[in-house]
């Protein structure tokens, strides 16, 4: 039984957009790969899921979909930041709405955040500083 006040993430991923030079059976690899992580994370001593995915084709099919209840996404991810405008139009429109951008490349000339309980490799972290 899953603790009151407590229910899977409604998670939306946004399939549209590239940038740089990944094909778009890459960015399809890394979307499957992505749903099946969230959809298989469990708290810790449960079984219930912590997220339910949906892959949406575009921003568009999204806006059809946000701020309808139910099913109203709470975290919406952008696996390209080669649409980062349409990420920012989502969050200002929906600031309930956890808005997440993976990239290949941090933005330039922006103060980037990283949280320091974050897992990172050494790797990861020398191309967060020195790249």
């Amino acid at each position: 039984m899953m603790p009151l006040g407590v229910r899977p993430k409604r998670v939306a991923i946004v399939a549209e957009g590239t940038w740089g030079a990944m094909q778009e059976k890459g960015y399809d690899n890394w979307t499957q790969s992505m749903v099946t992580m969230l959809e298989g994370a469990r708290r810790k001593g449960r079984e219930e899921p912590r997220a339910i995915v949906e892959v949406v084709p575009s921003v568009t099919a999204l806006r059809e979909r946000i701020g309808h209840y139910p099913g109203h996404p709470d975290i919406v991810i952008f696996r390209t930041r080669g649409i980062v405008r349409e990420a920012h139009a989502i969050k200002r429109d929906y600031p309930d709405v956890k808005v997440v951008v993976f990239s290949g490349l941090l933005p330039e000339d922006e103060v980037i955040f990283v949280d320091k309980s974050w897992d990172l490799h050494n790797d990861a972290i020398l191309s967060i500083i020195l790249d």
